[in-house]
């Protein structure tokens, strides 16, 4: 059964409403496992940035004296209809949660926080997961469409970048002037003056996967292109060495960013780098830094007049629900993680770790919610079974496994196939826990998880052996294969379930692979921001329960609501003050 069998399109109004990603179903690993290894094992596709310096460099100017600027931020969107649809017509309809009268309907700028489709990139994913779900939430306001950017993540880097590029990196093409302004020359554009292309209601306006946009108020906003959080490529690096002599000497910086470094000590230094080299001793110019990759809301703030005030992750544009539970307290960060500095706390989170944890003990769902691996794991038993059977003495291999006893196994050529079949589910579940030299709790869990399976496997045979099958070979064999199979794919699916679950409980161990398999759709969220005289006002917005039911609207979004919740404030609004 192949996971597109999933997407029943459910057609209404012309629009495809697919389901979420079935992470866990073997055709999607497969698929998503070749391609990911494709994209990390050429480093060719790493020139793609290097090609982009061919287009025009273009910083985009939303300084207008004396007024304020909205912009909505979200990641990681693009998964299933009904969470992206939920998120992407709050963004484009929904009133500001808190009665805030200034607050428009929408922001003047929608900035897409990386992965903006799941599960690889392509053209087909951004138009039926993305573009068309954004357009049914916003349609074409001609002149008075706000404008779209975006920053990839790892999903889209996945073909390499070239369907993102087509996506959101067209608008430029009608607009500027050949021949295109030669390489490093970084131009100075209005936003509002593209109109060429769109992504639903918005304007795609950026020429490059990365931009510097000039706010009021002495304020900038950066959107960086990590690739896989390896490397700045050095025509970007060029690009906002070149943005950073803009910056005035008492301008502040919003940095958007494809993943939270801060929250994995073994993260990549990628934005440090990226900042020593393009600010310098400047660095403390930037006051915000945002990112999604982790599909929750949670903040971190330190009190410092200068440097990052807050370290915010959004990532809950659509996908599936990331765990909250074991984020850390506190967190150091890039150059401002010195042992005298002050640290950055965790303030908020949503959901909350109580919500988080009992979320995770739904474990038992997994293997119904993930039905294809139920019947994979099955013919993997039987097989492994068959090939213990081999080992017994006798005649015929379904006498030798109908009285099967450990003691009379026989360690004989025909045991290889068995011990082979054994190694291989040692090796998998070994690199499910992905063992590293600085934690040996992960081999620990990785041998446990695999003894744990073939404990079932001996159970099993003897289980075989206890039952009165029929006295006819073939249909013995039948009976054997199909019902084996049918009760060691469930028992099995358990018994990986439990091991995610067990794993998760105390240390943050497959948290992302338990939650990615209960694909909960809950708790999306987005932020508002304000950038006025004062600094810039956060307004973090969820929505706590999904709706999957929808009816025409009269106007505005193609569709309303039926259910759900309304979108409410995760968190009093804040402010991040300028220097």
């Amino acid at each position: 059964m192949d996971p597109s069998a999933a997407n029943r399109d459910r057609r209404r109004d012309g629009l495809r409403r697919l389901a979420p990603v079935r992470w866990l179903h073997p055709a999607q690993l497969v698929r998503v496992g070749a391609q990911v290894a494709q994209a990390r094992m050429f480093g060719a596709f790493g020139a793609r940035r290097e090609n982009e310096a061919a287009q025009p460099a273009e910083m985009y100017d939303m300084s207008l004296p004396s007024e304020e600027v909205w912009i909505d931020y979200t990641a990681d969107v693009g998964d299933g209809f009904d969470a992206t649809y939920a998120v992407a017509r709050s963004i484009a309809a929904d009133p500001l949660p808190g009665g805030d009268p200034a607050a428009p309907p929408h922001g003047d700028l929608l900035v897409l926080g990386g992965d903006e489709t799941y599960p690889v990139a392509s053209e087909s994913n951004y138009e039926a997961r993305t573009a068309s779900v954004y357009g049914a939430a916003l349609p074409d306001l001609g002149p008075a469409s706000p404008a779209m950017l975006a920053v990839p993540g790892n999903h889209d880097w996945y073909d390499g970048l070239t369907a993102f590029l087509r996506t959101f990196c067209q608008g430029w093409l009608a607009d500027v002037p050949l021949p295109i302004p030669r390489k490093g020359t970084v131009r100075m554009v209005d936003p509002h003056r593209r109109t060429s292309a769109f992504v639903g209601g918005w304007r795609t306006v950026q020429s490059r996967s990365y931009f510097a946009v000039r706010l009021p108020y002495g304020w900038w906003l950066w959107g960086t292109d990590i690739q896989f959080d390896t490397y700045i490529d050095a025509p970007q690096l060029a690009y906002f060495a070149e943005a950073a002599t803009h910056v005035g000497e008492d301008d502040n910086i919003i940095i958007c960013t494809a993943k939270p470094t801060w929250v994995d000590p073994r993260g990549s230094d990628t934005i440090e780098q990226f900042l020593g080299k393009t600010l310098g001793d400047r660095a403390d110019a930037v006051r915000l830094i945002c990112s999604g990759d982790r599909h929750h809301y949670s903040r971190y703030t330190r009190p410092a007049p200068v440097g990052p005030a807050a370290l915010v992750t959004c990532g809950g544009g659509g996908a599936y629900l990331s765990p909250t539970h074991h984020l850390p307290e506190t967190v150091r960060f890039g150059r401002w993680a010195d042992d005298e500095g002050p640290e950055f706390r965790r303030t908020q989170t949503f959901p909350d770790a109580a919500d988080s944890r009992r979320i995770s003990r739904r474990f038992w769902q997994l293997p119904w919610r993930n039905p294809a691996l139920t019947v994979m794991l099955g013919p993997v038993y039987i097989v492994l079974l068959w090939l213990l059977a081999a080992t017994q003495p006798g005649d015929g291999a379904l006498d030798r496994l109908l009285g099967y006893s450990l003691a009379d196994t026989r360690l004989a050529p025909a045991s290889l196939p068995a011990l082979f079949g054994c190694l291989l589910v040692g090796a998998a579940t070994l690199g499910l826990a992905r063992p590293r030299r600085d934690d040996g709790w992960r081999a620990v869990a990785g041998v446990a998880h695999g003894a744990a399976h073939l404990a079932l496997l001996v159970v099993a045979t003897y289980a075989v052996g206890a039952v009165a099958w029929p006295g006819n070979a073939f249909v013995a064999s039948v009976l054997l294969t199909v019902v084996g199979s049918a009760a060691c794919g469930i028992i099995g699916a358990n018994v990986l379930a439990t091991y995610l679950f067990l794993c998760q409980v105390r240390r943050d161990l497959h948290g992302n692979e338990l939650f990615a398999g209960l694909r909960v759709e809950d708790f999306k969220s987005y932020l508002r921001l304000r950038v006025g005289p004062d600094g810039v006002r956060i307004y973090p917005v969820g929505l706590r329960t999904v709706p999957h039911r929808w009816r025409p609207s009269a106007e505005g979004p193609l569709l309303d609501p039926v259910g759900g919740s309304a979108p409410e404030l995760i968190e009093e609004p804040f402010t991040i003050p300028p220097r």
